[in-house]
Formats: C-alpha cells, structure tokens, sequence
C-alpha cells in the first residue's frame, strides 16, 4: 500500500482536535502549554484533513507535521525523510507562517523555533526587536519552498501544498525583484481555499475555532471535502 506523507505545524498535526490526547489530569487540551515545552500527545490527530484524505484514497497516513514549527523545520524534516519516499506516495506539506525563524543552539546540540507569539527567551526578544522583517521572512520561507518543489518534481514524487500565512505570494511591499522570481517559481504549486489559508477559510464560514485558533473538527472535514472535490488526485 501506498502512502500520503504529511509535513506541517499545528494544523497537520491535528492540535486541539476532540481525539487529542488530554494531559496533566486537564479536562481540556492546552495547545499553547504541548507547543511551548514540548508536550505533545504521542500521535498526530486522525480527524485532520490530510488524514481524511489519506483514509479516502486508501493510503497509509505518515504524519511528520511539529507544532509550533518553521518553514525551516518543516524542510529539515522533508530532506530527512526524502530517500523513504516513493514514486507511488503521496506528499502533502503544509507551509506555516513566515515570520517563524530557527537558529541552532550549538549549547543545546539543536534547532529552536522563534516565534512572535512566544517571548519565553532572550533570542525571540532580540530577534523580533532588532533582526526580523517581512524581506527576511519572504526569502528564508521562499527559497524553503522552492528547494522542496526541485527535489519533489526532480525524484517523480507526487504532491500537493497549501501556506497558512498568505504574506509568502503578497508582492506590495517588500518583494523586490529576487523575491517575486521566487514567488513565481512557486505560485502554481501553493494551493488555497477559496483563495484563502485555511484558517481565515475557516474563520469566514464561521466553523468552530479554539482558543489557540486552530479550526477544529468541522473544519478539517470540510477542508477534507472542498480538496477532495477540486483535485485529480483524489479522484
């Protein structure tokens, strides 16, 4: 059997969803808490649409989606897995906002996500004062993006994308020339609802959002559909 390989953040993992792993004794799952210090349930959520899809095309389901993770997270962990993928699998990767930026902490032997969310350490508070901007973000995500999109189309493999933060094809500020060459390089393979993230999809048919604002249940089923729908792949 063939299988759909899903990379992504909270989303594709499936945070807050009703088969969330409940954990400290909480009547209710904390999202913020599992992201900041790294509790997470031990499985991504079955009720994701990247699952639902899976299920519906009969496919084993491979989640490497990380809460709380970058663009560059998200390519480490593809160029990781890249040589376990096959002709006949499926990869979808679910780009996140721009604005998460990961450094190694040579201390620590790791990568470390900052977040504008999250002023927990020195580093994002430096980061976000004095280093980040939108050109920044634009360049670090966009060349991510691209380099997959090379490696997928070069190996045969098979793929559907979708971005969370809509800033990534956005040209009225900040996208000189170098930055549109790479927007257009990658416009044709970024997919949308309705022209929209899936979030602010959501937001606009009023589906159910937590507190964390990850669309829930409803939401994923009907992202589930509208994709199943509009796609060849799926047929």
């Amino acid at each position: 059997m063939s299988n759909l390989i899903a990379f992504g953040d909270s989303f594709t993992w499936g945070s807050d969803l009703s088969d969330e792993f409940i954990l400290l004794g909480n009547t209710e799952p904390d999202s913020v808490l599992l992201e900041e210090f790294g509790m997470l349930p031990n499985k991504p959520s079955s009720l994701t649409w990247t699952s639902l899809i899976a299920e519906h095309l009969n496919m084993n389901y491979n989640c490497y989606a990380k809460p709380g993770c970058s663009n560059n997270t998200i390519t480490r962990t593809f160029l990781d897995k890249v040589d376990e993928i096959k002709s006949n699998d499926l990869v979808i990767i679910n780009w996140t906002w721009i604005n998460r930026w990961d450094f190694y902490n040579m201390d620590d032997d790791e990568w470390i996500t900052l977040r504008p969310t999250s002023d927990i350490n020195e580093q994002s508070k430096f980061y976000f004062s004095y280093l980040q901007s939108e050109l920044w973000d634009k360049w670090e995500s966009l060349k991510c993006i691209s380099m997959v999109i090379s490696m997928l189309k070069e190996r045969n493999i098979q793929y559907f994308m979708t971005c969370v933060d809509d800033l990534i094809l956005s040209s009225d500020y900040h996208s000189p020339k170098y930055i549109k060459e790479l927007q257009s390089n990658i416009l044709l393979d970024i997919n949308w609802f309705n022209g929209k993230s899936f979030v602010e999809w959501s937001k606009e048919r009023n589906y159910p959002i937590s507190e964390n604002h990850h669309p829930l249940d409803k939401a994923h089923y009907e992202a589930f559909k509208y994709i199943k729908d509009r796609n060849e792949f799926t047929r």
